[in-house]
């Protein structure tokens, strides 16, 4: 099974938050990772579809703030398609 660590959070702005997603995975397969708002609506793609082998991995991102309210949001990895992890992301 594969697994997205909690995000570590580098840099937050007015306009933008900057992290890192660490994840493993146990087999290969292609990664999305996404954020949506608490209603379920996809508010960005962070990366998409990206092909990766078996192991560990450090992704690191760029979630814009700018024109979207403070709130909760969820960060969703998919793997091949099927979701397998959801954070809890607030500013």
């Amino acid at each position: 099974r594969s697994t997205l660590f909690p995000y570590t959070t580098l840099f937050r702005s007015a306009s933008k938050i900057e992290g890192i997603f660490d994840y493993s995975l146990p087999a290969s397969s292609h990664v999305t990772i996404a954020i949506y708002d608490s209603e379920g609506h996809l508010v960005q793609v962070l990366f998409e579809n990206i092909s990766h082998e078996k192991g560990l991995y450090k992704l690191y991102y760029t979630f814009r703030t700018r024109n979207i309210p403070e709130g909760t949001y969820y960060a969703r990895m998919k793997m091949d398609g099927v979701l397998q992890k959801e954070d809890k992301i607030e500013f």
